[in-house]
């Protein structure tokens, strides 16, 4: 809603703090979409320009286009685009004072609000790794990880991997297979499920690729929750070449939505005890994120 004198005289008096924030200037205006985004994620907020850290007004030049050109900021800045309310320009003491209400939101399938330090450009998909989750705690932003702050949804797929012990051949320095199963214990369809490994010294290879994995709750017999299993394969593994670095085993999958998501599995070759010598992967860290969100 429109604000007036007597709204901005009462926000001056509050100072910074949960709910409310100033910039002197409106050059500031990525740092205060970074605010913006704070307080859309917690429990919303305005962005007063025109007001020094202190309360003090200052004022700042309002031309024909600064409105919609901070507007259009906001909106190429965060994902998706942050729904904020400009409102006029407000006359204090004859100091020009904008106010952007910036209030508390969580959208769909998204679920949470994002910044990004350059444009987003229209029609492409949309790397996660560009893009900051912030929160509002007190008078500051506190930067997040998206995915602790974003509310799983129900077709949110999780493609689990887990290493077959039983399931590998031996290599003098480095297994040439080893098993593992996968499954998807999420709620939602994994589409387009591809699995990749990468290893810093040798050359892996994976499968298999290109296949969709139904939910766990999925009640039709045809597509029963059971784990399947792939191999890790190594080429010209009978070298001790990097023997003792780490590999990753990564699925990369989509959802209805058309996230990417990816879940990761950290493989750490262990030397088997015995006169061969062999070495054998064990599972380490596994992670799981989206790293691509659609177009917007």
């Amino acid at each position: 809603m429109a604000l007036n004198k007597e709204d901005v005289e009462a926000i001056l008096r509050q100072r910074e703090g949960q709910f409310v924030e100033f910039k002197s200037s409106l050059a500031e205006q990525d740092d205060a979409i970074q605010t913006m985004v704070a307080f859309a994620n917690s429990q919303g907020g305005v962005v007063l320009f025109g007001v020094r850290d202190d309360g003090t007004p200052v004022g700042v030049s309002v031309g024909a286009n600064t409105l919609e050109n901070l507007a259009n900021a906001v909106k190429e800045h965060t994902y998706p685009s942050l729904p904020v309310f400009i409102g006029a320009p407000v006359d204090y003491n004859s100091k020009t004072i904008v106010v952007v209400e910036s209030p508390k939101d969580a959208p769909p399938h998204v679920g949470v609000y994002l910044y990004s330090a350059k444009n987003i450009p229209l029609g492409r998909p949309v790397d996660a790794t560009t893009l900051q989750a912030f929160r509002r705690v007190g008078r500051t932003n506190q930067r997040e990880d998206f995915m602790r702050l974003r509310t799983p949804l129900p077709t949110d797929p999780n493609i689990v991997i887990r290493l077959d012990g039983a399931g590998r051949r031996g290599g003098r320095f480095f297994p040439e297979e080893q098993g593992f199963y996968y499954s998807n214990s999420g709620q939602g369809w994994a589409l387009k499920v591809a699995f990749y490994a990468k290893h810093p010294a040798y050359e892996l290879r994976t499968g298999p690729q290109d296949i969709s994995l139904p939910p766990s709750n999925q009640d039709d017999p045809q597509y029963q929750h059971r784990a399947r299993q792939g191999t890790v394969g190594v080429l010209n593994a009978d070298n001790d070449l990097g023997s003792t670095e780490s590999a990753v085993l990564r699925a990369i999958y989509e959802d209805e939505h058309g996230f990417t998501w990816q879940s990761l599995l950290e493989l750490v070759p262990t030397r088997e005890e015995g006169p061969t010598g062999w070495y054998y992967f064990r599972p380490g860290r596994f992670q799981r994120r989206i790293i691509t969100f659609p177009p917007k």
